[in-house]
This record gives C-alpha cells, structure tokens and sequence, in this order.
C-alpha cells in the first residue's frame, strides 16, 4: 500500500513524496497533516536524492569502459523512503536497470 512521505528542502520547503515501499518500523516520525498520516523523513529530499550519486557514477563509468560509447543512456527507477531516503526501485524482487549505448562509425564508408 502506498504511503506518504514528507521531505524538508534545503530551501526551507517541503515536498511529499508517495512511497510504495514497504513500512519503516523504526526511524520514522509519522505525522498528521489535515487528518492524513505522513512519515517524516530522516534527511532532506536533495541529501536523499544524493544517495543516488555513487549508483549512477559508478554504472556509467563502468560502461564508459567498454568502448567509450558514443551515447549511454542509463534509466533506473527509485523509491523514497522515510528511513533510507532515495533507493533503487525493485520490480519482482529485483531492481532495474535500462541501459542503452550506441557508437557512431566516425567514418561512414568504414563497414
């Protein structure tokens, strides 16, 4: 079941965020916001989103590897939580990863 998660921005916001990850037991705050129960998050949404950095540098750098691409597209989904802030997404019990990479001949009559 869906959940609410409320995140403070470094700006002094907040932004809430549907969560379908499962429940947190501990670490969460839960609060009432116009009768609805939202889990407070333990980091801000930017300090959460930043959990993503070493994920994402590390499969480009990886597939940079390989070739050194002419395009790499990487697409993953996360999830936000109120205890771990950004996570990758899972779907079936495993998490996904699209990734897509082209080379360009650089001379076209070269087969």
């Amino acid at each position: 079941m869906a959940r609410l998660v409320e995140f403070d921005l470094e700006d002094g916001g907040h932004v809430i965020v549907e969560s379908n990850a499962p429940e947190q037991t501990t670490g969460s705050q839960p609060v009432s916001r116009n009768g609805v129960i939202v889990e407070k998050a333990k980091a801000t949404f930017e300090k959460s989103l930043g959990a993503i950095k070493p994920i994402a540098a590390g499969v480009m750098k990886t597939l940079h590897e390989l070739n050194n691409p002419d395009e790499l597209t990487l697409e993953f989904g996360i999830t936000m939580t109120a205890e771990a802030g950004a996570i990758l997404a899972a779907a079936s019990g495993s998490a996904n990863l699209k990734i897509s990479l082209k080379w360009k001949n650089a001379n076209p009559n070269e087969p």
